[in-house]
């Protein structure tokens, strides 16, 4: 029966959390550490049991169940946005699109609840900054839309894309490129940079004592334009408030897609006199190993360009004319990706970057994205659906060639909204503006190097970095296995141009760490459910594992041999075999009353071993025993004191027992003929007596004397063992107390009758005790009446 007290806890309501938040904050903590903990203890054979019981499978499908419906409602809280889009299309009665069906849904999808927390604990962040005061809340007023005829024919209806626009099946295109990517580069890599425009310093400048400690913990010396970047200010017009300028509409803005050489040089002419210049990136990274920048969106305040970088690649190093010249401000997003991406394919790199968002974070916006940010200020919802599409494909789709333009169509109105926001904040004063061109100026600061792997497992795409991420660890054989196939991925990878996710994902990574399938049958159940290039390679796979596996064991043996030689030689003996005495000198008396005085066997026993030898020279010196070695004594002497030794009784002398003439007396020879039998009792003149209780017979007490006697005396022999089982009246009592034994009464075995010779004295069962119950004592019980005695027979044959 529960105590009232918990019966109480348990009936109590649940506080509402938007009311009682203090009340309702410690209850679900405890909720989560009591469900955390539950989890922890789950075996990891659950599948197994699942399988054996179908009511504990029903249980937990049912949990696993209410967990992804909590999952998704706390994602949907979270990201109201994601309901609405949920709801867009579907018809009556029709809820929101549930995200999360299965586990492998939500490992597929974890990158996704990652972003959904990185949100919640930016929001704490902020929240708690403008509490304790560090931090002054937004004083941006909401903008009104700009202009909503010009994006209302933008927005598409969500839904999800075709697998034909997330990975088109197309031919590679780096096998049509003049340089094809390296993936394996040598060591002394340098950027392959032909010309530096708007240099303050050549090409391969070796930075002195004084751009050292400009460059010291900003820059490396490798970066082109490291110094300009660091000498670099922003134009006057950028330091002061302005009117924005509204974006044209789609429709009224020129707009050039461009993939030839012509097409480059007109836009090129048309960058050169803009004082700001806006610009994306767009990107692919699953069928290359360092990946692809596919599209280059770029725009001014009379039109926009979409770049075709795949046709362009070998020919947009001019575009560093307007990138590199400090006086056009450069305005990107999130540019931290894009500066390596410029640096890595096309040789671009950027000096006078701003970066909206190191503009927004100092802002303190609830959010940093760009879609926000065209949310915000323009009353523009980009479809972010093609964020993740496969921008290989040619020709661009309508919808694709949209997303793209808008990225940068809107991005320059919002750095006019933003820098005027910055200045208001600041009454006015350039310092948050000036703060952001500074933040701006360690992203443009970047360079980017071609990585090499590391077997040891450290660095960005080191095994042990994805193990940590993941939460996996695997030790001995297992992790033995694992760094070799994740080595074997990225040298793969390598070799076929491709992503190590298209090679092997992470999560068959893990399986095949955790299960070491020796054979391609093995390898292949391990890579079900995705399609991954492992597969073709499932022998050449198990042959790693199997070698990986000899190889541990190999390790193992050497290790086990190395710890028995540490062994071996730690069971050294001191001094040399003569010296140590194995025997303890108080069991020798030095002298003797018969033999007198004994000799010394130390000094008369010879050596065997000689002195000195023709081969060898000198050998060991001989020691004496008075030599001996005091360490080892000691050691003799302190395992003598710890022996225990049991007490044993002193035993008196006992004094010879006397003999008499009668016992010693030879017996004469009787004939037979003069011998007398023995007639037999009759059985009829026995006397039984029936009823008493026979006393139990008293065992003698071992006395001291009896020990004597009987350490004197021998053992008996093996025709008198056993016979104090018999009755006492077949044997005549040999005591002294009756006086002399008369051998003539004792009947002779030879006089009896030869049918009683050499029968076996027949022991007498012993009749059990009835007073304990046993249920083997019951009969068979008897048969009912009512049932036949007997089968139905015709006749009897005898």
């Amino acid at each position: 029966m529960s105590s009232p007290s918990s019966s109480s806890s348990s009936a109590e309501p649940i506080p509402p959390p938007l009311t009682s938040f203090t009340a309702y904050h410690p209850r679900l903590l405890r909720s989560l550490a009591t469900a955390s903990k539950l989890a922890h203890a789950l075996p990891p054979d659950v599948d197994f049991h699942r399988s054996l019981s179908r009511p504990f499978a029903r249980t937990v499908d049912e949990c696993a169940a209410r967990l992804l419906a909590l999952a998704e409602t706390l994602l949907r809280y979270t990201d109201p946005a994601a309901v609405s889009e949920g709801t867009e299309g579907k018809g009556k009665g029709k809820g929101a699109e549930v995200r999360l069906r299965d586990r492998e849904d939500v490992e597929d999808r974890f990158a996704g609840v990652v972003d959904v927390t990185d949100s919640l604990l930016e929001r704490a962040d902020t929240a708690l900054d403008e509490l304790m005061g560090r931090v002054k809340p937004v004083k941006v007023e909401v903008k009104e839309p700009v202009r909503k005829r010009a994006f209302a024919t933008l927005i598409t209806p969500a839904g999800k894309l075709a697998p034909s626009i997330l990975n088109a099946r197309i031919p590679k295109p780096q096998l049509r490129f003049p340089h094809p990517p390296n993936n394996s580069p040598p060591a002394d890599w340098r950027p392959r940079l032909k010309s530096k425009p708007h240099a303050l310093v050549p090409l391969g400048w070796a930075p002195g004592e004084e751009e050292q400690a400009l460059l010291q913990g900003r820059a490396r010396a490798e970066q082109p334009y490291a110094y300009e970047i660091l000498r670099s200010a922003p134009p006057a017009g950028a330091l002061q408030p302005s009117v924005p300028q509204e974006p044209r509409p789609f429709e009224e803005t020129p707009f050039q897609w461009v993939d030839t050489p012509q097409l480059l040089e007109e836009m090129l002419g048309k960058l050169r006199g803009a004082k700001e210049v806006a610009l994306d990136l767009e990107h692919h990274d699953y069928r290359s190993y360092w990946g692809l920048v596919c599209l280059m969106q770029v725009s001014t305040r009379e039109g926009d360009w979409v770049v075709d970088t795949l046709a362009l690649r070998e020919e947009l190093e001019v575009l560093n004319e307007v990138f590199a010249d400090p006086a056009i401000v450069k305005v990107l997003h999130g540019a931290q990706m894009d500066i390596i991406w410029l640096q890595r394919d096309l040789n671009l790199y950027i000096v006078n970057l701003f970066d909206t968002y190191h503009a927004s974070r100092t802002l303190s916006f609830p959010a940093f994205s760009l879609a926000f940010l065209l949310e915000f200020y323009c009353n523009y919802k980009a479809d972010k659906r093609f964020q993740l599409a496969d921008w290989r494909i040619r020709p661009l789709p309508q919808e694709m060639m949209d997303y793209a333009r808008s990225d940068t169509h809107f991005l320059l109105f919002v750095y006019d909204q933003i820098r005027n926001d910055l200045l208001q904040r600041a009454d006015g004063k350039p310092e948050l503006v000036q703060k952001v061109f500074d933040l701006s100026k360690d992203t443009a600061l970047q360079y980017w190097e071609p990585e090499r792997y590391d077997p040891s497992g450290e660095g960005p795409n080191g095994s042990s970095r994805l193990a940590t991420k993941w939460n996996k660890h695997f030790f001995g054989v297992k992790g033995a296995v694992y760094r070799a196939v994740h080595a074997w991925r990225d040298r793969v990878a390598r070799e076929e141009d491709e992503s190590s996710r298209y090679v092997l994902p992470n999560h068959q990574l893990f399986v095949l760490a955790e299960q070491c399938p020796k054979d391609a049958k093995g390898v292949m159940k391990c890579l079900e459910g995705t399609f991954s290039l492992a597969q073709s390679k499932s022998a050449e796979l198990a042959e790693l594992i199997r070698d990986t596996l000899d190889l541990e064991k190999d390790k193992e043996r050497e290790r086990k041999d190395k710890v028995v030689e540490a062994e071996m030689q730690k069971m050294q003996i001191d001094g040399t075999a003569r010296a140590l005495n194995l025997f303890v000198d108080s069991i020798t008396a030095s002298t003797s009353s018969l033999f007198d005085t004994l000799p010394s066997l130390t000094q008369t026993t010879p050596t065997i071993v000689a002195h000195s030898s023709s081969l060898f020279g000198n050998t060991l010196p001989s020691s004496s025993s008075a030599q001996r070695d005091t360490r080892f004594q000691a050691a003799i002497e302190k395992v003598h004191s710890s022996l225990f030794l049991a007490p044993t009784v002193h035993l008196p002398s006992a004094a010879p027992a006397p003999t008499s003439a009668a016992a010693t007396a030879e017996v004469p020879f009787v004939p037979k003929s003069a011998r007398q039998a023995k007639e037999p009792e009759d059985d009829r003149n026995t006397i039984v007596v029936v009823g008493q209780k026979r006393n139990k017979k008293r065992k003698r007490e071992l006395q001291l004397d009896d020990i004597v006697a009987a350490s004197a005396s021998a053992s008996p022999a093996p025709e008198q063992a056993g016979t104090d089982d018999l009755a006492e009246d077949e044997f005549p009592k040999t005591s002294t107390e009756d006086g002399a034994f008369d051998y003539a009464a004792l009947p002779n075995l030879l006089d009896d009758d030869p049918a009683t010779l050499g029968k076996k004295i027949k022991k007498q069962k012993k009749n059990r005790s009835k007073g304990n119950f046993q249920s083997n004592d019951f009969k068979k019980p008897p048969k009912p009446r009512t049932e036949p005695k007997s089968g139905s027979r015709s006749m009897t044959f005898k």
